[in-house]
């Protein structure tokens, strides 16, 4: 027998997310007398199984003892990111028939698992381990608050501690705990993010600048769309001018939504929601292997909500399907494919009005609409996903993703629009819009490499995206419709006309090719740059008459521009649990929406972002902060110099500077903790049209926090399955358009949870109760950012006290 013996150091803190580890889990926890370890970094690349076991020896500093013969012929999938030296070497042994046990003087035996894990599940009797098991990050029974690696800041998987900028994750735990059913629910967890105009539509100003509807799905752009959560893994936050890696992109920051995968382990989830204003919402989740070894897996998640609404003649009924399949057919090869299709009717919310000369919006019953009953809104989308990598070796994978948005929706409303000399009655004028298409189709390829240079070791990327945005819509505004009085409003009494007087067409494409090196000197300095050049155009038509009199507009009114952007980032790691960090970031930003006065679209923004901090990990990586001072500067910004108005102007140049501070995850081994904090100073520096040099932006708060912790009593016998929770939210006042002609008061909120899980067998229930606005506050959650208008409409006020109860099947 040929033994291979690797030399190390102890052994470090135990992993147990997989049953078929559960003996060696036990034996390690015995043998080490509670000693632990802290995590380590592990880049180890998809390849033979004897290699990767000699490259976490010599990192994670273990000392392992096998016979060569029983890893002849076994591969790894390799491993990226965090992990305790144990838990990652649970998930190289994860499914290849191997088990480990320790034997003393910190020494490891590797060898053949004498059980496999459904003989186990027959002969093991019920097992209860102390302590809080480490879980995968994907494993749905991860209740950690804390995310220590994304591939979203460097499409590297990077541990977020060595990652130069500031980037911000919620985890599936959050949301759950939460209840979050919306983005707007789970991102208030995340600082300098608020949400803007009408929560009808996803919409949030970043570090103070409009994201105009940007959302990432799996890190490619969509439509402006109200999300489903159902389906979301985490949601992340990437602060600062992303564009080297993501095309055009607003310069506060990019928003993005991961989506499940589907795993080998199977998993089963259904759970029912009730709360106020009616709403009754259903979720299921089902994912497993669908072969014996696992190498073809499945998901499906499926939702349905329908509800109305603490105010008047708003609702939502809300279908949402999501299936997937993924297949490894080697080791080094894998393809997944996925679609989603969701269909919501809903009732626009047009908020409250402001009183001319008045600074704030008009005090109403926060029930009072002021639309009209046969307001009516729907949107239909499809999603369709395709991807696939192949690692050529253990140092070098290419990656492809396609994804294709195909949507359209519909919008008939009634909106105030200026008072009356009484300052009560207001006039409602009518909007309508057919949009027939919304398509997106995006794809991009991507090239990673390992290099070493003379002891420097080198994560190379290389890639190429493509983006295009096309919409068709039929449009109609704004015929005055009628008068009513804001205490007393009456439905019109006859039918909305709905013919259309505006014919539009909108092409949107860019292409862009990107390069990066992350580069690490003697462990502890990590240095990144990089750049990106981008051909991007933009062509708009419109027409009174028809969709070929918009074609000819069309073809004449386009602007192409091209631009390199720049991304230099700096960290030092000084300590293994502090890092210090700085960067430099250009873009060309997203098309100014709208079109100029001479009728061809305005000229793109561009950003430049300065930004350094701080960020640390504590107890083994349980719990994380960033610290980052910011400052971003925007230019070429358009605003639309009147409510009415069918072209925008670009004012000039506008700057946001401030601090923000993001901790998350587990104080103890029961006690979770996420909060946020932003100072955030808002100002535009130059303006040739409009006159708002040294205003602030609309909707950016100087001062906003969120607190959310939670409490599992898992250590008392009588109190074990309890979790309780609370959290707090502090917003200061905010200015409701770009004139800061009104503003919205600043506000706090005060949230709380109970829930109960226990065990019927194999299977998992949890009953949870969460309160919201206990206090029943009255506040405004946004107001539209676009123009002037929002002194008439937009302004939403923000939900009363409410309540949501669910139940949870898990198995």
């Amino acid at each position: 027998m040929t033994l291979n013996t690797t030399p190390g150091g102890s052994p470090g803190r135990s992993a147990a997310a997989a049953l078929s580890l559960a003996l060696s889990t036990l034996l390690l926890f015995s043998a080490r007398a509670g000693a632990e370890g802290a995590n380590r970094q592990f880049d180890i690349p998809a390849g033979s199984l004897a290699t990767a076991l000699n490259r976490l020896a010599e990192k994670g500093g273990l000392q392992l003892v096998y016979d060569t013969g029983i890893t002849a012929g076994l591969s790894s999938q390799g491993l990226h990111g965090s992990y305790t030296p144990e838990a990652a070497l649970s998930k190289l042994l994860r499914n290849s028939g191997l088990s480990y046990r320790l034997i003393g003087n910190g020494t490891i035996v590797i060898e053949k698992a004498p059980l496999k894990v459904n003989q186990l599940m027959d002969t093991m009797p019920p097992v209860t381990v102390a302590g809080q098991a480490e879980y995968e990050a994907d494993d749905p029974y991860n209740k950690n608050y804390a995310v220590l690696d994304t591939a979203t800041a460097t499409r590297t998987d990077t541990p977020l501690i060595e990652t130069p900028a500031s980037i911000q994750v919620v985890p599936r735990s959050v949301l759950q705990d939460q209840q979050a059913i919306s983005l707007a629910d789970g991102l208030k967890n995340v600082s300098g993010v608020q949400l803007s105009t009408s929560p009808t539509y996803d919409n949030f100003v970043v570090r103070g600048f409009d994201a105009n509807g940007a959302i990432y799905r799996n890190g490619i752009r969509e439509s402006s769309w109200t999300a489903e959560t159902a389906n979301v893994e985490r949601l992340e936050v990437l602060k600062g001018p992303a564009a080297i890696l993501y095309g055009r992109i607003e310069p506060g920051g990019m928003i993005s939504r991961t989506t499940k995968k589907p795993l080998d382990t199977p998993y089963y989830s259904l759970q029912q929601q009730f709360g106020s204003f009616d709403l009754y919402r259903t979720t299921a989740d089902a994912t497993g292997p669908l072969t014996r070894d696992g190498s073809l897996a499945y998901r499906f998640n499926l939702a349905y909500q329908n509800n109305k609404s603490y105010r008047d003649l708003l609702m939502r009924d809300r279908i949402f399907i999501a299936p997937q399949l993924s297949w490894k057919p080697t080791d080094r090869t894998q393809f997944g494919i996925g679609m989603e299709y969701q269909r919501d009717d809903f009732t626009w919310d047009e908020g409250f009005p402001v009183r001319d000369g008045a600074n704030r919006p008009v005090d109403l019953p926060i029930n009072r609409a002021l639309s009209d009953p046969q307001s009516a809104s729907n949107q239909e989308r499809e999603v369709v996903d395709f991807n696939w990598s192949h690692a050529f070796n253990d140092d070098w994978k290419i990656s492809q993703q396609f994804s294709a948005f195909l949507g359209g929706r519909n919008q008939l409303d009634a909106f105030p629009f200026g008072f009356h000399p009484d300052q009560v009655f207001v006039d409602r004028y009518l909007w309508r819009l057919n949009v027939l298409d919304d398509n997106t189709y995006s794809f991009n390829t991507n090239l990673i490499g390992h290099l070493d240079t003379w002891g420097v070791k080198h994560t190379l990327l290389v890639g190429h995206d493509f983006f295009q945005h096309d919409t068709k819509s039929v449009w109609g505004c704004c015929s005055l419709v009628d008068s009513i009085d804001i205490y007393n409003p009456q439905p019109y009494p006859g039918k909305f006309p709905t013919d259309p007087n505006n014919y539009s067409l909108n092409a949107e494409s860019w292409n862009g090719v990107y390069f990066q090196d992350q580069m690490v000197f003697w462990d502890k300095l990590h240095i990144l740059g990089g750049g990106r050049y981008d051909w991007a155009s933009l062509s708009s038509g419109g027409s009174s008459q028809s969709f070929s009199g918009a074609e000819d507009t069309l073809r004449q009114n386009g602007r192409d521009q091209g631009k390199f952007s720049p991304r230099v980032g700096v960290l030092y790691r000084a300590l293994p649990w502090l890092s210090v960090y700085a960067n430099y970031t250009e873009s060309l930003g997203s098309n100014n929406f709208g079109k100029g006065i001479d009728g061809r679209p305005v000229k793109p923004q561009e950003a430049t972002q300065y930004e350094g901090g701080f960020k640390t990990e504590f107890f083994d990586g349980r719990l994380n902060s960033t610290l980052a001072f910011f400052s971003v500067t925007k230019t070429n910004i358009a605003v639309s110099p009147s409510a009415f108005a069918q072209y925008v102007i670009p004012i000039g140049k506008a700057r946001s500077t401030g601090i923000e501070l993001d901790v998350a995850g587990q104080l103890t081994d029961n006690w979770s903790l996420i909060a946020n904090y932003a100072l955030t100073n808002t100002e535009v520096i130059e303006d040739t049209a409009l006159d708002l040099k040294g205003n602030r932006f609309p909707n950016a708060p100087k001062h906003s926090s969120n607190l959310w912790t939670k409490y599992d009593f898992n250590d008392d016998p009588l109190l074990r399955g309890l979790s309780l929770g609370t959290g707090m939210r502090v917003v200061s006042q905010r200015q409701g358009d770009p004139q800061n002609s009104f503003q919205l008061p600043g506000y706090f909120t005060w949230d709380a949870l109970a829930a109960y899980s226990f065990k019927v067998g194999a299977t998992k229930l949890t009953a949870q109760f969460n309160a919201y606005n206990l206090l029943d506050k009255r506040y405004f959650s946004g107001a539209d950012t676009f123009d002037a208008s929002q002194r008439f409409y937009g302004n939403i006020p923000g939900a009363p006290r409410s309540f949501m109860g669910s139940v949870r099947v898990e198995f």
